[in-house]
């Protein structure tokens, strides 16, 4: 008698929305116990892993990342959830991590799925690409809704100074916040008389006035998070005039009221980055004048538009530069730089430097000390060098591109199967999918997907297999890594890589930021940057393709 070994279960269980009840995570848990009893597995439940309100579009979930982790170190054997799509909403992450999943060999199964069975990887496939379209579609249904609700002088979302959201008043509709208007209406007033940003934060701040979004219930752990502070800075008083925000430029403030000037786009590559988009079609905004919701009078209003309107040699400097230049970040550690006393972003100021933005926008801080924008490249690209090119990382990588290698050769020296077993069982699966159809049970776009699946299917089967390849040297390898490390340094110094390279750098930054503290003494600037050399090589592992008379070709190694 064989005995089957028991393999040991991890659970992952999710869900995004606010809509969605906390006891979500109990039922899919409740399902995984359910899938575990079917298979035979073994569960213990320091291996349940769970993120709520956390998007499946995203690698950025703490316990999905601790799940990945535990994989690693062989922790489990299998991974059970109730549906793919608790795991995946990215085509892009669904696959690569799928792949390595594989590797370590621990399948996936859920209700319906098993990564062990070999056609249930088409299928898995197919519904990767639908679960991320549901997740795109989400994001269409939510907007269409918010603007048949702002189409009908509805509440749509959103919360603006001065006014009390419709679900917290007691009428079930926006209404003034008065003593938040009264300042709204000095803010004008002293604007109106000359007062630049800068001074008018000074005063409040000095006169102890809470800020917008002070008393909000602000998440402090994302990257990037609002200020709490309760400190009101310049930008939030001058705002843009052409995207319409900041107190000086709401046009709702005379009773005009605009819905859909922008939204956020996310990432394709990752649903939580996102940037805020301008709408440019004034057809797609919803406009209408409701008189109660007036804070500012017409004359006062439009003596600040004046102001705010008028264009300054700076702002003429500006815009020339970005006609000329294109839009987009000029240096690469943009947004990478933190205060160690306030938390706030260091910002360019003037041609050569960097200044704390909490002391620039509104003196809430009291750094404000200056140093060179290049002083600071340079110091941080050393330290990237330094860490990625030391010995102990160079042999880090040369390992993990070995044991890859090894894993292909060994894999390409095996006997290929029967090519008419294969092709036998393509084409039984096709005429099962086929009958489904006839049966009604899929509709002719999925028909469709899965005969490309299965004739693309065909063509691998039926391509000639490479079987013969070179070995490679571990020298090789740290040659080939020692070439692709000069190369990605390369394009920190190029202002047309400047957005690529600040996101690669945001991800290898532990923290995802820098904080940088002023010595005084020694008349410098000190910070730490912190690099997660284990996570980057683990989610990057050096790609090693098998060429017949070539040997190898390793890809980039993602710096």
């Amino acid at each position: 008698m064989v005995n089957r070994k028991i393999l040991r279960a991890a659970y992952y269980a999710r869900y995004s929305t606010d809509d969605q009840q906390a006891d979500s995570i109990d039922r899919q848990f409740m399902v995984c116990e359910g899938i575990v009893k079917r298979e035979g597995f073994l569960h213990e439940p320091h291996h349940r892993f769970a993120d709520p309100e956390i998007s499946g579009g995203t690698a950025r979930r703490p316990q999905y990342a601790a799940m990945l982790s535990a994989a690693r170190k062989r922790e489990f054997d299998v991974l059970v959830a109730e549906d793919i799509s608790r795991l995946w909403r990215n085509m892009e992450m669904q696959t690569r991590d799928i792949n390595e999943l594989e590797e370590l060999r621990i399948p996936v199964v859920t209700q319906t799925e098993d990564t062990r069975r070999e056609n249930d990887r088409m299928m898995l496939n197919l519904k990767g690409s639908i679960n991320e379209s549901y997740r795109k579609d989400i994001g269409r249904r939510v907007r269409n809704k918010q603007r048949l609700l702002a189409g009908n002088r509805r509440p749509a979302g959103g919360r603006a100074y001065g006014y009390i959201p419709a679900s917290r008043s007691e009428s079930g509709k926006v209404e003034i916040n008065m003593t938040e208007a009264e300042i709204i209406r000095q803010i004008y007033a002293w604007r109106a008389t000359g007062w630049s940003g800068k001074r008018i934060a000074a005063e409040l701040n000095e006169r102890r006035v809470p800020a917008p979004g002070a008393g909000w219930n602000r998440r402090r752990s994302v990257p990037n998070a609002k200020r709490t502070n309760g400190e009101w800075v310049r930008t939030a008083i001058i705002g843009d005039v052409r995207r319409g925000i900041g107190i000086l430029n709401n046009q709702a403030y005379k009773g005009d009221v605009v819905w859909g000037r922008s939204h956020w786009e996310r990432s394709p590559r990752d649903s939580s980055i996102r940037r805020c988009e301008l709408v440019d079609d004034a057809t797609q905004l919803v406009t209408y004048h409701e008189e109660r919701l007036r804070i500012v009078s017409d004359d006062l209003w439009a003596a600040v538009r004046a102001i705010q309107t008028a264009r300054t040699p700076r702002g003429e400097a500006i815009s020339s530069a970005k006609r000329r230049l294109g839009r987009g970040p000029v240096r690469w550690l943009s947004s990478l730089l933190v205060c160690s006393e306030c938390g706030s972003n260091y910002v360019q100021y003037g041609r050569a430097d960097y200044v704390c933005s909490g002391f620039h926008n509104g003196a809430t801080c009291r750094n404000g000390a200056r140093f060179r924008i290049e002083d600071a490249e340079q110091a941080v690209l050393h330290a990237i060098e330094y860490d990625f090119a030391s010995p102990s990382a160079i042999e880090h990588a040369v390992s993990t591109a070995m044991t890859s290698y090894e894993r292909e050769y060994a894999h390409a020296a095996r006997p290929t199967p029967s090519k008419s077993v294969e092709l036998a069982e393509l084409d039984a699966r096709e005429a099962d999918v086929r009958a489904q159809y006839k049966a009604g049970k899929l509709p002719p776009t999925v028909l469709t997907a899965w005969l490309a699946e299965l004739e693309t299917a065909r063509l691998a089967v039926t391509q000639p297999v490479v079987q013969e390849t070179q070995r490679v040297t571990r020298d090789d390898l740290a040659k080939a890594y020692r070439s692709a490390l000069a190369k990605r340094l390369g394009i920190f110094t190029k202002r047309e890589n400047a957005g690529p390279a600040r996101e690669g750098l945001r991800q290898m930054l532990t923290s995802g930021r820098i904080a940088l503290r002023p010595n005084a003494e020694r008349r410098q600037f000190e910070g730490v940057a912190a690099f997660d050399i284990s996570q980057f090589f683990v989610e990057n592992q050096i790609d090693i393709k098998l060429v017949a008379g070539v040997g190898f070709e390793p890809t980039t190694f993602g710096l």
